[in-house]
Protein backbone atom coordinates (compact mmCIF):
# COMPACT_ATOMS: atom_id res chain seq x y z
CA UNK A 1 0.00 0.00 0.00
CA UNK A 2 1.40 3.38 -0.98
CA UNK A 3 0.15 6.71 0.35
CA UNK A 4 1.01 9.97 -1.40
CA UNK A 5 0.21 13.59 -0.73
CA UNK A 6 0.01 13.07 3.02
CA UNK A 7 -1.32 16.38 4.37
CA UNK A 8 0.29 18.55 6.97
CA UNK A 9 -1.52 18.34 10.31
CA UNK A 10 -5.04 19.73 10.03
CA UNK A 11 -7.03 19.90 13.27
CA UNK A 12 -10.58 18.59 13.16
CA UNK A 13 -12.41 19.72 16.32
CA UNK A 14 -12.88 18.55 18.92
CA UNK A 15 -9.78 16.40 18.47
CA UNK A 16 -6.51 17.03 16.67
CA UNK A 17 -6.64 14.14 14.22
CA UNK A 18 -3.46 12.37 13.26
CA UNK A 19 -2.85 13.25 9.63
CA UNK A 20 -2.26 9.63 8.76
CA UNK A 21 -4.61 7.73 11.10
CA UNK A 22 -6.81 6.88 8.15
CA UNK A 23 -3.82 5.34 6.36
CA UNK A 24 -3.08 2.82 9.11
CA UNK A 25 -4.02 -0.38 7.35
CA UNK A 26 -3.35 -4.01 8.15
CA UNK A 27 0.16 -3.71 6.71
CA UNK A 28 2.80 -0.98 6.98
CA UNK A 29 2.17 1.65 4.32
CA UNK A 30 4.60 3.57 2.16
CA UNK A 31 4.05 7.31 2.35
CA UNK A 32 5.54 10.39 0.75
CA UNK A 33 5.36 13.40 3.00
CA UNK A 34 5.36 16.98 1.71
CA UNK A 35 8.74 17.83 0.30
CA UNK A 36 9.19 14.32 -1.07
CA UNK A 37 10.20 12.78 2.27
CA UNK A 38 9.55 8.99 1.96
CA UNK A 39 8.57 6.98 5.02
CA UNK A 40 6.86 3.79 6.12
CA UNK A 41 3.80 4.23 8.36
CA UNK A 42 3.33 1.57 11.04
CA UNK A 43 -0.08 1.88 12.67
CA UNK A 44 -1.29 -1.53 13.85
CA UNK A 45 -0.93 -2.32 17.54
CA UNK A 46 1.09 -5.53 17.16
CA UNK A 47 3.31 -4.04 14.45
CA UNK A 48 3.91 -0.86 16.48
CA UNK A 49 4.96 -2.90 19.52
CA UNK A 50 7.38 -4.99 17.48
CA UNK A 51 8.82 -1.96 15.71
CA UNK A 52 9.28 -0.03 18.96
CA UNK A 53 11.10 -2.96 20.55
CA UNK A 54 13.26 -3.75 17.53
CA UNK A 55 16.87 -2.70 17.85
CA UNK A 56 17.30 -2.60 14.08
CA UNK A 57 15.07 0.49 14.00
CA UNK A 58 17.54 3.15 14.98
CA UNK A 59 16.96 6.66 16.28
CA UNK A 60 20.65 7.50 15.98
CA UNK A 61 20.63 6.57 12.29
CA UNK A 62 17.61 8.82 11.77
CA UNK A 63 19.58 11.90 12.76
CA UNK A 64 22.92 10.92 11.24
CA UNK A 65 24.78 13.57 9.20
CA UNK A 66 23.37 13.94 5.73
CA UNK A 67 19.86 12.78 6.61
CA UNK A 68 16.77 14.96 6.49
CA UNK A 69 16.40 16.38 10.01
CA UNK A 70 13.49 18.80 10.20
CA UNK A 71 13.06 21.18 13.12
CA UNK A 72 12.56 19.26 16.32
CA UNK A 73 15.08 16.62 15.27
CA UNK A 74 17.81 19.11 16.13
CA UNK A 75 16.81 18.52 19.74
CA UNK A 76 17.60 14.82 19.35
CA UNK A 77 21.24 15.26 18.44
CA UNK A 78 23.45 14.15 21.35
CA UNK A 79 20.37 13.60 23.52
CA UNK A 80 18.45 10.68 24.96
CA UNK A 81 15.99 10.77 22.05
CA UNK A 82 18.68 10.49 19.39
CA UNK A 83 20.81 7.63 20.67
CA UNK A 84 20.76 3.83 20.71
CA UNK A 85 22.60 1.03 22.42
CA UNK A 86 25.15 1.69 25.15
CA UNK A 87 25.04 5.47 24.74
CA UNK A 88 21.26 5.46 25.07
CA UNK A 89 21.51 3.32 28.21
CA UNK A 90 23.87 5.90 29.76
CA UNK A 91 21.28 8.61 29.26
CA UNK A 92 18.44 6.35 30.42
CA UNK A 93 20.35 5.42 33.57
CA UNK A 94 20.73 9.10 34.36
CA UNK A 95 17.04 9.78 33.76
CA UNK A 96 16.11 6.64 35.67
CA UNK A 97 18.08 7.70 38.73
CA UNK A 98 16.43 11.10 38.56
CA UNK A 99 12.88 9.72 38.30
CA UNK A 100 12.92 6.56 40.39
CA UNK A 101 9.50 5.18 41.39
CA UNK A 102 10.37 6.03 44.99
CA UNK A 103 11.12 9.67 44.12
CA UNK A 104 7.90 10.02 42.10
CA UNK A 105 5.84 8.35 44.84
CA UNK A 106 7.34 10.63 47.47
CA UNK A 107 6.53 13.62 45.26
CA UNK A 108 2.82 12.82 45.00
CA UNK A 109 1.71 14.69 48.18
CA UNK A 110 3.52 17.79 46.96
CA UNK A 111 1.95 17.49 43.48
CA UNK A 112 -1.45 17.20 45.16
CA UNK A 113 -0.79 20.29 47.28
CA UNK A 114 0.36 22.33 44.26
CA UNK A 115 -2.71 21.23 42.27
CA UNK A 116 -5.01 22.23 45.12
CA UNK A 117 -3.36 25.64 45.47
CA UNK A 118 -3.62 26.39 41.75
CA UNK A 119 -7.17 25.07 41.49
CA UNK A 120 -8.44 27.05 44.49
CA UNK A 121 -7.10 30.24 42.93
CA UNK A 122 -8.60 29.31 39.57
CA UNK A 123 -12.00 28.47 41.05
CA UNK A 124 -12.10 31.79 42.88
CA UNK A 125 -11.50 33.76 39.69
CA UNK A 126 -13.83 35.19 37.06
CA UNK A 127 -15.81 33.09 34.59
CA UNK A 128 -15.45 31.92 31.91
CA UNK A 129 -11.77 31.16 32.27
CA UNK A 130 -9.12 29.37 30.25
CA UNK A 131 -8.40 26.06 31.99
CA UNK A 132 -5.56 25.22 29.57
CA UNK A 133 -3.37 28.09 30.73
CA UNK A 134 -4.94 28.62 34.16
CA UNK A 135 -4.42 25.10 35.48
CA UNK A 136 -3.33 22.47 32.95
CA UNK A 137 -0.07 24.26 32.14
CA UNK A 138 0.61 25.83 35.52
CA UNK A 139 0.59 22.49 37.33
CA UNK A 140 3.40 20.77 35.39
CA UNK A 141 5.46 23.98 35.27
CA UNK A 142 5.33 24.29 39.07
CA UNK A 143 5.98 20.58 39.60
CA UNK A 144 8.95 20.18 37.26
CA UNK A 145 10.58 23.42 38.43
CA UNK A 146 10.28 22.31 42.04
CA UNK A 147 11.48 18.82 41.21
CA UNK A 148 14.51 20.03 39.25
CA UNK A 149 15.24 22.85 41.67
CA UNK A 150 14.61 25.66 39.19
CA UNK A 151 13.57 28.90 40.98
CA UNK A 152 10.01 30.05 40.30
CA UNK A 153 11.45 33.30 38.93
CA UNK A 154 13.15 31.34 36.13
CA UNK A 155 10.04 29.35 35.15
CA UNK A 156 9.03 31.88 32.43
CA UNK A 157 12.44 31.42 30.81
CA UNK A 158 11.92 27.68 30.59
CA UNK A 159 8.38 28.03 29.33
CA UNK A 160 9.59 30.29 26.54
CA UNK A 161 12.39 27.91 25.56
CA UNK A 162 10.10 24.89 25.61
CA UNK A 163 7.49 26.70 23.50
CA UNK A 164 10.16 27.52 20.92
CA UNK A 165 11.65 24.02 20.83
CA UNK A 166 8.33 22.30 20.14
CA UNK A 167 7.06 25.04 17.83
CA UNK A 168 6.25 24.63 14.17
CA UNK A 169 9.47 25.40 12.23
CA UNK A 170 7.35 27.22 9.67
CA UNK A 171 6.73 29.80 12.41
CA UNK A 172 10.17 31.30 12.84
CA UNK A 173 12.31 28.57 11.32
CA UNK A 174 14.88 26.19 12.73
CA UNK A 175 17.04 29.07 14.00
CA UNK A 176 14.48 29.79 16.72
CA UNK A 177 14.55 26.15 17.84
CA UNK A 178 18.35 25.98 17.86
CA UNK A 179 18.65 29.28 19.72
CA UNK A 180 16.25 28.08 22.43
CA UNK A 181 18.16 24.81 22.75
CA UNK A 182 21.44 26.66 23.15
CA UNK A 183 20.00 28.94 25.85
CA UNK A 184 18.42 26.06 27.77
CA UNK A 185 21.60 24.00 27.53
CA UNK A 186 23.69 26.89 28.85
CA UNK A 187 21.36 27.33 31.81
CA UNK A 188 21.34 23.61 32.63
CA UNK A 189 25.13 23.23 32.31
CA UNK A 190 25.62 26.13 34.71
CA UNK A 191 23.05 24.70 37.15
CA UNK A 192 24.52 21.18 37.07
CA UNK A 193 28.04 22.53 37.60
CA UNK A 194 26.85 24.67 40.51
CA UNK A 195 25.06 21.68 42.12
CA UNK A 196 28.28 19.67 42.18
CA UNK A 197 29.97 22.45 44.12
CA UNK A 198 26.94 23.28 46.28
CA UNK A 199 24.56 20.28 46.53
CA UNK A 200 20.89 20.76 47.29
CA UNK A 201 17.97 18.42 47.82
CA UNK A 202 16.71 18.57 44.26
CA UNK A 203 16.75 16.63 41.02
CA UNK A 204 19.51 18.67 39.40
CA UNK A 205 21.82 17.72 42.28
CA UNK A 206 20.91 14.05 41.92
CA UNK A 207 21.53 14.24 38.18
CA UNK A 208 24.81 16.11 38.59
CA UNK A 209 26.12 13.49 41.02
CA UNK A 210 24.94 10.57 38.89
CA UNK A 211 26.49 12.10 35.77
CA UNK A 212 29.80 12.72 37.54
CA UNK A 213 29.84 9.14 38.84
CA UNK A 214 29.27 7.88 35.28
CA UNK A 215 31.97 10.13 33.84
CA UNK A 216 29.42 12.17 31.92
CA UNK A 217 30.23 15.90 31.66
CA UNK A 218 27.52 18.49 32.37
CA UNK A 219 27.41 19.32 28.65
CA UNK A 220 26.02 15.82 28.05
CA UNK A 221 23.91 15.52 31.18
CA UNK A 222 22.13 18.79 30.44
CA UNK A 223 20.29 17.21 27.50
CA UNK A 224 18.54 14.80 29.86
CA UNK A 225 17.49 17.70 32.08
CA UNK A 226 16.23 19.52 28.97
CA UNK A 227 14.18 16.49 27.91
CA UNK A 228 12.72 16.08 31.38
CA UNK A 229 11.58 19.69 31.40
CA UNK A 230 10.09 19.68 27.91
CA UNK A 231 8.41 16.32 28.34
CA UNK A 232 7.42 17.06 31.91
CA UNK A 233 5.68 20.31 31.00
CA UNK A 234 4.46 20.39 27.43
CA UNK A 235 3.26 16.80 27.16
CA UNK A 236 1.51 16.80 30.52
CA UNK A 237 -0.07 20.22 29.99
CA UNK A 238 -1.39 19.18 26.60
CA UNK A 239 -2.78 15.81 27.62
CA UNK A 240 -4.36 17.30 30.76
CA UNK A 241 -6.30 19.84 28.69
CA UNK A 242 -7.32 17.13 26.24
CA UNK A 243 -8.45 14.98 29.18
CA UNK A 244 -10.82 17.71 30.34
CA UNK A 245 -12.18 18.11 26.83
CA UNK A 246 -12.69 14.36 26.48
CA UNK A 247 -14.64 14.24 29.72
CA UNK A 248 -16.76 17.27 28.83
CA UNK A 249 -17.55 15.75 25.44
CA UNK A 250 -18.48 12.48 27.16
CA UNK A 251 -20.75 13.64 30.02
CA UNK A 252 -21.58 10.09 31.07
CA UNK A 253 -17.91 9.42 31.75
CA UNK A 254 -17.57 12.75 33.55
CA UNK A 255 -20.51 11.85 35.79
CA UNK A 256 -18.93 8.47 36.45
CA UNK A 257 -15.66 10.10 37.51
CA UNK A 258 -17.45 12.66 39.68
CA UNK A 259 -19.33 9.86 41.42
CA UNK A 260 -16.19 7.76 41.90
CA UNK A 261 -13.04 9.92 41.98
CA UNK A 262 -11.09 6.77 42.72
CA UNK A 263 -11.48 5.98 39.02
CA UNK A 264 -9.03 8.77 38.19
CA UNK A 265 -6.09 6.39 37.51
CA UNK A 266 -8.24 4.35 35.10
CA UNK A 267 -9.52 7.52 33.50
CA UNK A 268 -5.94 8.70 33.06
CA UNK A 269 -5.00 5.49 31.24
CA UNK A 270 -8.00 5.79 28.91
CA UNK A 271 -7.09 9.42 28.21
CA UNK A 272 -3.57 8.35 27.29
CA UNK A 273 -4.93 5.66 24.98
CA UNK A 274 -7.61 7.81 23.41
CA UNK A 275 -5.87 11.12 22.85
CA UNK A 276 -4.19 12.19 19.63
CA UNK A 277 -1.60 14.58 20.96
CA UNK A 278 1.46 14.07 18.79
CA UNK A 279 2.02 16.16 15.70
CA UNK A 280 2.62 14.18 12.54
CA UNK A 281 4.21 16.36 9.92
CA UNK A 282 7.07 17.20 9.98
CA UNK A 283 7.76 13.70 11.28
CA UNK A 284 8.65 13.42 14.92
CA UNK A 285 11.11 10.80 16.17
CA UNK A 286 11.43 8.74 13.00
CA UNK A 287 13.61 5.64 13.00
CA UNK A 288 15.78 4.18 10.28
CA UNK A 289 16.16 0.46 9.64
CA UNK A 290 19.75 -0.74 9.99
CA UNK A 291 18.73 -4.15 8.64
CA UNK A 292 15.61 -5.48 6.94
CA UNK A 293 12.68 -5.94 9.35
CA UNK A 294 9.49 -7.91 8.84
CA UNK A 295 6.22 -6.48 10.15
CA UNK A 296 3.31 -8.73 9.27
CA UNK A 297 3.86 -9.86 5.69
CA UNK A 298 5.81 -6.71 4.81
CA UNK A 299 9.60 -6.56 4.80
CA UNK A 300 10.94 -3.04 5.22
CA UNK A 301 14.39 -2.78 3.65
CA UNK A 302 17.48 -1.53 5.43
CA UNK A 303 18.02 2.22 5.25
CA UNK A 304 14.33 3.17 5.11
CA UNK A 305 12.63 5.62 7.46
CA UNK A 306 9.81 4.38 9.70
CA UNK A 307 7.19 6.36 11.63
CA UNK A 308 5.50 4.41 14.43
CA UNK A 309 1.97 5.79 14.73
CA UNK A 310 1.23 5.20 18.40
CA UNK A 311 -2.05 7.12 18.21
CA UNK A 312 -3.23 4.85 15.41
CA UNK A 313 -2.06 1.75 17.27
CA UNK A 314 -4.04 2.86 20.31
CA UNK A 315 -7.17 2.91 18.12
CA UNK A 316 -6.51 -0.45 16.45
CA UNK A 317 -9.79 -2.44 16.49
CA UNK A 318 -7.78 -5.66 16.53
CA UNK A 319 -6.51 -4.70 20.00
CA UNK A 320 -9.27 -2.47 21.41
CA UNK A 321 -12.98 -3.20 21.16
CA UNK A 322 -14.91 -0.20 19.86
CA UNK A 323 -11.66 1.81 19.87
CA UNK A 324 -13.20 5.20 19.10
CA UNK A 325 -15.36 5.09 22.23
CA UNK A 326 -14.01 6.88 25.30
CA UNK A 327 -14.56 4.51 28.25
CA UNK A 328 -12.85 5.05 31.59
CA UNK A 329 -13.82 1.52 32.67
CA UNK A 330 -12.17 -0.04 29.62
CA UNK A 331 -10.44 -3.39 30.12
CA UNK A 332 -7.85 -3.65 27.37
CA UNK A 333 -4.19 -4.31 26.58
CA UNK A 334 -1.74 -1.64 27.73
CA UNK A 335 -1.75 1.43 25.50
CA UNK A 336 1.35 2.59 23.67
CA UNK A 337 1.23 6.29 24.57
CA UNK A 338 4.64 6.06 26.24
CA UNK A 339 6.14 3.86 23.55
CA UNK A 340 7.82 0.51 24.08
CA UNK A 341 11.28 -0.97 24.22
CA UNK A 342 14.50 0.92 24.83
CA UNK A 343 12.86 4.28 24.11
CA UNK A 344 9.96 3.84 26.53
CA UNK A 345 9.33 7.24 28.13
CA UNK A 346 11.37 7.51 31.37
CA UNK A 347 8.97 10.16 32.67
CA UNK A 348 5.89 7.94 32.42
CA UNK A 349 5.46 7.55 36.19
CA UNK A 350 5.55 11.31 36.72
CA UNK A 351 3.11 11.90 33.85
CA UNK A 352 0.66 9.34 35.24
CA UNK A 353 0.90 10.86 38.71
CA UNK A 354 0.25 14.40 37.49
CA UNK A 355 -2.65 13.40 35.26
CA UNK A 356 -4.24 11.39 38.08
CA UNK A 357 -3.84 14.30 40.50
CA UNK A 358 -5.19 16.77 37.92
CA UNK A 359 -8.34 14.70 37.37
CA UNK A 360 -8.94 14.44 41.12
CA UNK A 361 -8.56 18.23 41.45
CA UNK A 362 -10.89 18.79 38.53
CA UNK A 363 -13.85 16.95 40.05
CA UNK A 364 -13.16 18.25 43.56
CA UNK A 365 -12.80 21.96 42.92
CA UNK A 366 -14.87 22.59 39.79
CA UNK A 367 -18.39 21.21 40.29
CA UNK A 368 -20.65 21.63 37.31
CA UNK A 369 -17.69 22.14 34.98
CA UNK A 370 -18.88 22.95 31.46
CA UNK A 371 -17.33 23.99 28.17
CA UNK A 372 -17.86 27.69 27.48
CA UNK A 373 -17.38 27.44 23.71
CA UNK A 374 -18.64 25.50 20.76
CA UNK A 375 -16.27 22.53 20.32
CA UNK A 376 -16.07 23.41 16.62
CA UNK A 377 -14.56 26.78 17.57
CA UNK A 378 -11.69 25.31 19.58
CA UNK A 379 -8.32 25.70 17.95
CA UNK A 380 -5.12 23.74 18.27
CA UNK A 381 -1.57 24.98 17.94
CA UNK A 382 0.12 22.97 15.18
CA UNK A 383 3.38 22.72 17.07
CA UNK A 384 6.35 20.71 15.88
CA UNK A 385 6.02 18.08 18.56
CA UNK A 386 2.67 18.51 20.25
CA UNK A 387 -0.72 19.72 19.08
CA UNK A 388 -1.98 21.67 22.06
CA UNK A 389 -5.28 23.39 22.67
CA UNK A 390 -4.77 27.12 22.41
CA UNK A 391 -7.52 27.76 24.92
CA UNK A 392 -10.07 25.71 26.85
CA UNK A 393 -12.75 28.16 28.08
CA UNK A 394 -14.90 26.73 30.86
CA UNK A 395 -17.48 27.67 33.47
CA UNK A 396 -18.37 25.97 36.76
CA UNK A 397 -20.66 26.28 39.74
CA UNK A 398 -19.36 28.96 42.07
CA UNK A 399 -19.49 28.12 45.80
Amino acid sequence: MTVTGLPVFTPAPPWPQSAHDRHAGAEPARAVLPGGYPVWLVGRYNHAQKAARSRVLSRAAAIAPGRHRPGFEAFAENSITGTDGAEHRRYRDLAGRALTPQRVSALRPRVTAIAAEIMRDFAAGPQPADLASGFCRLLPVRVICELLGVPDADAPLFSGWADAIISDPRDGGDDRILSALADMDAYMVSALTERLAHPRRDLLTAMARAAAAAGMPPEKACTVADALYIGGVESIATVSALAVLMLLENPGEMDRLRGSPGLAPQAAEEVLRYHRMAATVPPILPRVTTAPVRLGSTVIPAGDTVLILYASANRDPAAFADPDRFDILRQAPPHLAFGRGDHFCPGSALARTELDVALHALVRYLPGLALAADPADLRFTPAMGINALRKLPVTWEAP
